[in-house]
């Protein structure tokens, strides 16, 4: 009677989540969608979509490429557009959710599945995303699927699942990073692969002269813009925020430094274990590493920590370690999926919250992965 009724509440938990997650549908506009709508249909009549002006309808930051997952949606009107595709990062969520738990064979779980729907409709990234209409999810999906092909030791298919995703989004963008690390050589030029042809299609599809004005005037420019706003969550905006004394020259030094450091140290701890069944941890711990140390991470961006919090929950419930850590990992999940309406009112030091979370996952990652069973292979 007892478990009844606790899956009962959790039914109804998940339920009132998801009835809460899919209120984006009822919007009529979508701030980056909007961008995303507009900037197919100049690129479609040939034109530069990266030249387009104006409050959320010029600023489309992303490879030429990835321009053409809007071009079935420019058979609608932008309103409705935005509801399909409010749908379908819905359903590309879902499908994340899904093949997570799929890997730690969960997903037939009831409990499981409701608890982690709940925490994950409630996560703010994730409403931010919906609402923003944002990539993110699509993004998700292409990391989870990778995930997964990996597990299969499909590594072509994964090679080529994370390239289209850093070349739709840039994200995750370490990742290659970790590939050459492990010396994971068919996945890595799986990924380069994949990336080359990818921005080719691009070339082909678009005019060479978009190509060459999206690098020239778009992508360098975002390697070294620095955003100081609260929803910039990164590295970057902790250190501009709370350092305000300190001159834009002194904290960019800061932020490499702290850049190659935390890159470094996670590198070492990453060879110094040879154990595979940690890759999953490894990989998550990259994820996270890009979040933090990107130029600017977004807070929407932060949907991607979604696969990291879920893999290190599953990490400590198959190693079962003491409650301190579920702890950590509880605060981690709170300080990242929250949001400040009106973070000016905050005291400054409290306007990194998501930095905090993020960077707190980092520790405890890599304290996982540097004290856990030395006999496991």
């Amino acid at each position: 009677m007892l478990t009844f009724s606790l899956n009962f509440v959790a039914l109804i938990g998940l339920l009132l989540s998801l009835w809460i997650l899919v209120k984006p549908l009822s919007f009529s506009f979508w701030p980056d969608f909007n961008v995303y709508y507009h900037s197919a249909m100049v690129a479609l009549h040939g034109q530069n979509p990266y030249s387009l002006k104006g409050i959320f309808v010029g600023g489309y930051l992303y490879p030429p490429v990835s321009l053409l997952i809007f071009f079935p949606l420019l058979l609608f009107s932008v309103v409705l557009a935005g509801k399909i595709w409010v749908g379908i990062s819905i359903v590309c969520l879902i499908s994340s959710i899904y093949t997570l738990l799929k890997l730690f064979h969960s997903e037939k779980k009831f409990m499981v599945v409701c608890i982690t729907g709940i925490l994950v409709c409630n996560y703010f990234p994730v409403k931010f995303t919906l609402g923003m209409g944002q990539l993110n999810m699509l993004t998700l999906l292409f990391a989870t699927v990778a995930l997964y092909a990996i597990s299969k030791n499909k590594s072509f298919l994964a090679g080529t699942i994370w390239g289209t995703a850093i070349t739709i989004k840039y994200f995750p963008l370490l990742i290659p990073a970790y590939f050459l690390v492990k010396k994971k050589w068919r996945i890595f030029f799986a990924m380069l692969a994949s990336i080359i042809v990818l921005m080719a299609l691009g070339v082909i599809v678009f005019k060479v002269a978009i190509t060459r004005y999206f690098f020239e005037n778009i992508f360098f420019h975002l390697t070294s813009s620095v955003k100081i706003d609260y929803y910039n969550q990164a590295l970057s905006g902790f250190l501009l925020r709370d350092f305000k004394q300190i001159s834009l020259t002194e904290v960019n030094i800061f932020r490499f430094v702290i850049f190659f450091a935390m890159l470094f140290l996670t590198g070492w701890v990453v060879l110094k274990k040879k154990t595979k069944k940690l890759q999953l941890l490894e990989i998550g711990i990259f994820i996270n590493l890009s979040l933090l140390l990107n130029t600017f991470s977004w807070q929407h961006q932060f949907t991607l920590l979604i696969i990291p919090l879920i893999i290190t929950w599953f990490t400590l419930q198959k190693y079962k370690l003491k409650w301190q850590y579920p702890m950590l990992l509880g605060i981690s999940y709170l300080l990242t999926a929250i949001n400040a309406k009106t973070p000016a009112a905050l005291p400054v030091i409290f306007q990194s919250h998501v930095f905090y979370g993020a960077f707190l996952l980092w520790v405890l990652d890599l304290y996982l992965l540097n004290n856990l069973p030395k006999h496991e292979k």
